[in-house]
């Protein structure tokens, strides 16, 4: 095996490195597992409605789950059913959500991997891990939106390898983005 770090690595490794030094401030559902990073303020969705965000979010489409120092805190398996009385109630998940709500988990490092897994090491010894399980290439696993309003954008994971969206290779050129065409064609981002 090889101590190099592939393509893959390194394009999703800059890509998180704004993440690097935020807290992880809040964690839902919303047909995947939201992770939100930085300091939650207003922010308006698509629908125009006022809601509360942070500048970045993770979007997970594949198995993750958090390690506390201790053992397993949570996982993506406990989150399957819609049924509250399945979440874990343990002494680890509920030390993890007492330091989500006090804003304590910083990013102090993230590693990917040659295959799109992402590690994110948070402070206190908690480890958030993202691992993609699928071999098709069109399967998203993740992707992390941008949503400061001056730079927003979305940069995606799949099994093909890495997306970036049309509106931020635009904005780069100075070119006004075209709402029609969000995301480039599979295999093309602002990196290469």
């Amino acid at each position: 095996m090889s101590l190099r770090k592939s393509r893959l690595q390194s394009r999703i490794e800059k890509a998180l490195k704004p993440l690097v030094g935020l807290p992880l401030s809040d964690m839902w559902r919303a047909g995947c597992q939201i992770f939100e990073f930085g300091q939650q303020h207003p922010f308006q969705n698509r629908k125009g409605e006022q809601v509360i965000r942070a500048d970045y979010g993770l979007d997970v489409s594949c198995p993750w789950r958090i390690i506390a120092p201790e053992g397993m805190a949570l996982a993506s398996w406990d989150y399957l059913s819609d049924d509250k009385r399945t979440r874990p109630r343990h002494a680890r998940s509920r030390a993890f959500f007492e330091q989500l709500r006090a804003a304590t988990l910083t990013v102090e490092a993230i590693e990917a991997d040659s295959v799109g897994g992402v590690r994110f090491r948070l402070k206190g010894g908690y480890v958030l891990e993202v691992l993609p399980v699928s071999t098709s290439r069109s399967d998203e696993y993740w992707r992390m939106v941008t949503l400061q309003e001056e730079a927003r954008h979305h940069f995606v994971v799949t099994g093909g390898g890495v997306q970036a969206s049309r509106a931020r290779l635009l904005a780069e050129q100075g070119i006004a983005p075209d709402a029609k065409a969000d995301h480039l064609p599979p295999g093309e981002s602002s990196d290469d």
